[in-house]
């Protein structure tokens, strides 16, 4: 789940001696499982996402960004680029770390 992967970056994130953090999350679209929406209804995942993300940011330790592939991650991320399938997912990825980095 999203949300497990990005609280695990984050405690490995934490752990380094670095002042500066970034975590750029790449994603192929809204979090999905099945099992999960069954048993929680059809938000349960994505408002888990979105408060985990809220949770984190005000914590104010790491800085976040994302890249969609196929896909507006506009409204997760602070900073957010989208890229196609078959695009530039590396030079993205890379300029973005720049960004956040600076």
């Amino acid at each position: 789940m999203p949300r497990e992967a990005i609280l695990w970056a984050q405690s490995r994130l934490l752990a380094q001696p670095q002042e500066r953090r970034c975590l750029i999350v790449i994603s192929d679209g809204a979090p999905v499982d099945d099992s999960s929406l069954h048993a929680n209804g059809p938000g349960f995942l994505w408002n888990h996402l979105t408060q985990t993300l809220a949770d984190l940011r005000a914590q104010d330790r790491i800085v976040f960004g994302g890249v969609g592939i196929d896909h507006d991650v506009t409204s997760l991320y602070p900073a957010a680029r989208e890229v196609s399938a078959t695009g530039r997912l590396a030079a993205t990825i890379t300029g973005l770390a720049g960004e956040l980095l600076a």
